[in-house]
């Protein structure tokens, strides 16, 4: 469909208002909506390694994510409006005896989808800037983008309470920092109507066309 772009810019951020794991829209003029962050967390005011989303519970395995325990952030193109994504932003940390590696995945659905990025070796406990490339994903008007982080490789195998934490804009005072937090950037565009017997051109180089290709 032909497209009209509203430019690229963050669009959606998860920045732990009020210590609750709700999307604040960058881009609120209605193309565009966001989950609250889902799967196995809790939202903390922790000072160290910074105010976050907490999880644990990861699994031991050297090479597999046990994919029902992630963090998830989802983002909706609403009805008319299509989304090129760019990229998704996030500051991690792994807690003592936490996980060692993360994958991250997106799909429209449920299932665990499409890896993008390869796998993360985490090397130390300090809080790290990650860019996931979500260039060649397209969100399609009514369709909603599920982007889900799986921590694993546990380092203590005989313990399960070492955690993985994404960083999030609230600090110890409450207060939210929208300039950081998770977030997905890319580019809104209003989808044109498609096209139909009666909008369709109906000659193109000579020959009859109705809608074609």
């Amino acid at each position: 469909l032909p497209l009209i772009g509203f430019g690229q810019t963050d669009l959606v951020r998860w920045n732990g208002a009020n210590l609750q794991p709700n999307a604040f829209l960058i881009v609120n003029d209605g193309s565009i909506s966001a989950n609250p962050v889902a799967g196995n967390f809790v939202t903390d005011n922790y000072t160290q390694p910074f105010s976050g989303f907490r999880g644990s519970n990861y699994n031991t395995s050297q090479t597999t994510p046990d994919y029902t325990n992630f963090m998830e952030f989802a983002i909706k193109a609403n009805d008319n409006n299509v989304i090129d994504l760019t990229e998704f932003i996030f500051t991690y940390a792994t807690g003592g005896d936490g996980p060692q590696k993360f994958e991250v995945r997106y799909s429209t659905d449920s299932s665990i989808g499409t890896a993008v990025g390869g796998i993360t070796q985490i090397t130390s406990l300090t809080p790290t800037f990650i860019t996931v490339d979500l260039s060649d994903v397209t969100v399609q008007s009514g369709q909603t983008l599920y982007i889900r982080v799986y921590p694993f490789d546990r380092q203590n195998i005989y313990w399960n309470g070492g955690t993985f934490h994404i960083k999030h804009g609230t600090t110890s005072s409450g207060q939210a920092d929208n300039g950081t937090g998770p977030t997905i950037r890319g580019t809104v565009s209003a989808a044109a109507p498609p096209c139909t017997a009666s909008t369709a051109p109906l000659q193109i180089n000579g020959n009859s066309n109705i809608c074609g290709g």
